[in-house]
């Protein structure tokens, strides 16, 4: 099983943890996914979908009808003015398809995104 690496961006739907503590200023292998939700970690380890409230790690797939009126839907960043706190868009994306009834983002395990170690360190230098 790979590493998820958008862990700012993966929370889960039952308790709202990320899916595993980030305990420095970057992110660490994810060895210890769902230390709070072992419903959640049986799934991952099972290799079965399972809800979430967002995640953004390799692909995604959206229903487009939340970017047509009358949700206007759209990637964006926190809106400080409005008193958010600072998001990643992926995160953003997800909290907005929620508020307007399209919440239901899920994990397929079984289905893997991998993207080539020197591609992945050359993108984050």
């Amino acid at each position: 099983m790979g590493d998820f690496h958008r862990v700012s961006a993966d929370m889960q739907v039952d308790n709202g943890d990320l899916f595993y503590p980030i305990d420095n200023n970057w992110w660490s292998p994810s060895s210890n996914l769902f230390p709070n939700s072992p419903a959640t970690k049986a799934a991952f380890e099972d290799l079965e979908p399972f809800p979430v409230f967002s995640t953004w790690n390799g692909m995604a797939v959206l229903s487009p009808t939340p970017f047509t009126k009358p949700y206007n839907t759209r990637f964006r960043r926190s809106d400080r003015e409005k008193g958010e706190c600072a998001a990643s868009e992926c995160t953003l994306i997800c909290s907005d398809f929620w508020k307007a009834g399209w919440g239901r983002v899920q994990v397929v395990p079984s289905v893997q995104v991998s993207t080539p170690s020197p591609l992945f360190k050359c993108s984050w230098s």
